[in-house]
């Protein structure tokens, strides 16, 4: 029958045979990705033969790859190779210190090991330096990995990290819940979004969290409206702390008018032949024995001079 063949048999007979173009299009097709990291190796695509050693998932597969990097000066996908050695053998914190010697070069294979090691020794600090340096892992399954952490500021770190991916929503959920009521408010703030502002407003007012309410119409002054402002106060009683807000809005739209206006073009400028120029000082008066074109001396400042003695 036609299109009928043993693959694998003809994959092993390429490959034995030197044909490693053709092995490894088998390979592929047939998903032996053992054989295909092989192959790749063989035809020196070392970035494929990495790919093709992690969905195997074999620690032998892995040892193979590994020592053909090394052999090719592949070490920065040696590097990898060897963490996942690690990994299946169970002695990852027995390298803790050489990765994060290596850390800064955001490899992200070290970076998910150490944020792995950094959960299980519950050191959210460390973890949390770490996602700021390194962004180079699966940011969404890691805070999907700790969301739901006994520690509170694991949590923390989980809704930080849905901030910084910008999911705004889920990072003010995971505050909310955890009643880090001034991480949501920055959060809402730093989203730009006027809808979720708002929102928090109005969950601030639910809860009867009225502290809260001030702070959060200053925290995200820009985007809330002051008409909502002045709306949701009155209708929840709340105008006394919503006063402050208003009151710096109030004169945030006033001090424009209280400046003066800059001068109209053509108006009040040297050589334009509009403006006013201030009169000439009068001329010094020349009456009797006053004046300093009658011989006399100009009188001192402060009234006559003192007379002489008889």
């Amino acid at each position: 029958m036609p299109n009928v063949a043993n693959l694998p048999n003809v994959g092993d007979r390429l490959y034995d045979e030197a044909l490693y173009e053709a092995a490894k299009i088998i390979f592929a097709f047939i998903s032996n990705w053992a054989k295909l990291a092989s192959t790749l190796v063989k035809l020196n695509q070392f970035q494929g033969a990495v790919d093709a050693a992690r969905k195997a998932n074999s620690a032998k597969t892995w040892k193979e790859v590994c020592f053909a990097c090394v052999d090719a000066e592949e070490f920065r996908l040696a590097q990898i190779c060897g963490l996942n050695i690690i990994v299946q053998a169970g002695h990852l914190r027995l390298v803790k210190p050489y990765m994060v010697a290596v850390q800064s070069n955001n490899v992200s294979a070290v970076n998910e090991a150490l944020n792995e090691i950094y959960v299980e020794e519950e050191d959210y600090d460390r973890l949390r330096e770490s996602i700021d340096l390194h962004d180079n892992f699966d940011q969404i399954g890691l805070a999907q990995k700790i969301e739901k952490h006994e520690l509170l500021e694991m949590r923390r770190v989980a809704a930080y990290i849905y901030k910084k991916a910008g999911r705004w929503k889920q990072s003010i959920a995971l505050s909310k819940k955890d009643n880090l009521y001034k991480d949501a408010m920055e959060t809402a703030s730093q989203s730009g979004d006027r809808e979720l502002a708002e929102e928090l407003l109005v969950y601030f007012i639910e809860q009867g969290k009225k502290e809260c309410f001030a702070s959060c119409l200053f925290v995200c002054y820009d985007l809330v409206r002051p008409d909502v402002a002045l709306e949701l106060a009155w209708m929840n009683n709340m105008i006394d702390f919503a006063f402050p807000y208003l009151l710096q809005n109030m004169y945030a739209q006033l001090l424009p008018l209280a400046l003066p206006a800059p001068p109209m073009p053509g108006m009040g400028g040297p050589g334009m032949g509009g403006g006013f120029a201030a009169p000439p000082p009068p001329p010094p008066m020349g009456g009797m024995g006053m004046g300093m074109g009658m011989g006399m001396p100009p009188m001192p400042q402060f009234g006559m001079p003192p007379m002489g003695s008889y």
